[in-house]
């Protein structure tokens, strides 16, 4: 498994991606902002590899928010796990 931690200050280009990737695992917040938004990018990058969101290791500021998006990433074939 590779690790790879951002914060708000790196920047896209700074971001060493491998070639190829087996399953993706992603954590963090916001659910209905970051999240999707990085599940739809990498999975556009890495399209045979499985992407997976725990959703006890993400949230929103709005619950309802969080509950439609995972519903949403679940339409985009993203594993939801942690539910």
């Amino acid at each position: 498994m590779i690790c790879i931690d951002v914060d708000l200050n790196t920047k896209p280009q700074e971001i060493d991606l491998p070639e190829c990737a087996d399953e993706i695992e992603l954590v963090g917040l916001v659910s209905n902002i970051c999240v999707v938004s990085n599940a739809v990018v990498l999975q556009s990058k890495y399209p045979e590899a499985t992407i997976v969101v725990d959703a006890s290791c993400t949230d929103s500021f709005d619950k309802t928010l969080h509950e439609k998006v995972l519903d949403v990433l679940e339409g985009f074939q993203v594993k939801v796990t942690g539910r």
